[in-house]
């Protein structure tokens, strides 16, 4: 009589066995995508060499750069201004902006920057150079703009998400544990007070105020005029223009062969440019993976509001 068997129990090595290959998968995703980076775009490369620094401002300003993001970071920024100052190779610097503007303080940091170079600078507004954009083209000693660009948009912005009524349909609690009248300010599980909006309304209004007089200093404008034209809204260049926001209307090559002739040369551009190492490229390559993948979901909400020169 055969020996009754057990329930039998299922092997857990199918299952071991699919994921390690999707593991190999993915991993080899990466690396081929990191090998594009290296062979397109190259890892390292050193001091671009020329006369004349043009140096990118492309994206949303922030303080620091990210790999692969369509942002452009103070940090880098400021560290190319440094070395086109610091380098005699380099006669003249040209900022090719093209960016909606971001964090106030990152513009603000390039902007102090350009204030210690002793070397021309100027900057060349092609699609948009606007708001904290247009705080750093307002540093320089000349501005060119496309006439069709997008420039000016002098303001600050924030905003925030709230949905209490969401969550009172829902019969959801919000606790509020926190040490500080206003540290959950701005949380989108609660309706602003009005108190609330007032000290927001109140960083706005200083942000607003120091960025309208850096741009009649740096534009040598009364505040008056500037503020006539702050109304957060942008300018195409060529009204731009009219209004005294920008100097020249035109092309990335009018600034160059303007600077051409400032320092009496002939003109031999340096193309500054983002040079990821390996472990950048791995990294922005793993962080754009992953994004994609969680594209859509989000597992936390800021509690507090953006403040942004765009």
């Amino acid at each position: 009589m055969p020996k009754k068997r057990g329930k039998e129990r299922k092997s857990i090595w199918p299952f071991l066995k699919g994921l390690g290959g999707f593991v190999r998968g993915a991993f080899s995703v990466l690396l081929s995508i990191v090998f594009l980076v290296l062979i397109l775009g190259g890892v390292g490369g050193g001091t671009p060499k020329g006369n004349i620094a043009v140096i990118p401002i492309h994206g949303v300003i922030t303080g620091t750069s990210v790999p692969f993001g369509e942002t452009v970071g103070s940090d880098q920024v400021v560290g190319w201004l440094q070395e086109a100052n610091n380098s005699e190779g380099y006669k003249a610097i040209l900022l090719d902006i093209n960016s909606p503007g971001g964090s106030p303080v990152a513009s603000a940091e390039i902007a102090d920057m350009i204030h210690r170079i002793d070397k021309p600078v100027i900057a060349v507004i092609r699609e948009s150079g606007a708001s904290g954009a247009y705080w750093i083209a307002s540093a320089t000693d000349k501005i060119f703009a496309n006439k069709m660009s997008l420039t000016g948009s002098i303001g600050v912005t924030a905003a925030s998400l709230a949905f209490p009524g969401l969550i009172a349909d829902y019969n959801i609690t919000y606790r509020r544990l926190v040490a500080g009248k206003y540290k959950d300010a701005g949380s989108p599980f609660k309706e602003m007070t009005d108190e609330e909006e007032a000290l927001y309304d109140h960083l706005l209004t200083q942000l607003y105020d120091e960025f309208v007089a850096v741009v009649a200093k740096n534009r040598d404008m009364s505040v008056e005029e500037v503020e006539e034209l702050a109304t957060g809204f942008v300018y195409l260049g060529a009204e731009a223009k009219e209004l005294g926001l920008v100097d020249e209307l035109g092309t990335k090559q009018d600034a160059i062969d303007y600077l051409a002739k400032e320092i009496g040369e002939q003109p031999d551009i340096a193309e500054f440019a983002p040079q990821p190492s390996l472990m950048d490229a791995f990294a922005g390559a793993s962080a754009k993976a992953f994004y994609a993948l969680g594209k859509g979901m989000s597992s936390s909400f800021d509690q507090s509001l953006s403040l942004e020169l765009r």
